[in-house]
């Protein structure tokens, strides 16, 4: 018969570090060993697939090179000083213009938060699995 030790070892060594975790957090909890066998799995399953969730997401923020990681859709401001249409952007922020094979191009004055939209949307984008990069038009024009 297999040790605990050995079971979270070989959950590691497979490389399903989500569900050695849950398992180990399963033990440290009277309460969920009391649970049937299938919830047990079910939430070691969930665990994993939330931690490949996350791992997937960390890897398309780095090699988007966002200028402001900070940068979200509900830390945009909406001030009418920006002169910036929330429902616009909260349409743009649903990423289907990627689908459609479509560009945003963001303009205005110096100040104006264009950095920040970008690097909101890109990092939108990442979190619903698709890959970006951040450009400046500058940058972009030099690499074609």
């Amino acid at each position: 018969m297999k040790s605990i030790l050995d079971t979270a070892q070989n959950l590691m060594t497979l490389g399903l570090h989500g569900m050695a975790v849950a398992y180990e957090r399963q033990l440290e909890t009277p309460a969920l060993l009391k649970e049937p066998f299938d919830t047990r799995l079910g939430l070691m399953m969930d665990a994993e697939n939330s931690e490949r969730e996350s791992r997937k997401v960390g890897r398309l923020l780095k090699a988007a090179r966002l200028r402001e990681n900070e940068a979200t859709m509900d830390s945009i401001e909406f001030k009418a000083s920006r002169g910036i249409d929330r429902n616009t952007v909260m349409s743009l922020g649903e990423c289907e213009w990627l689908a459609r094979r479509q560009n945003v191009i963001i303009t205005g004055a110096t100040g104006t938060g264009k950095t920040w939209l970008a690097c909101a949307l890109g990092n939108q984008a990442c979190r619903l699995g698709r890959a970006t990069l951040y450009r400046t038009a500058t940058k972009l024009f030099e690499e074609i």
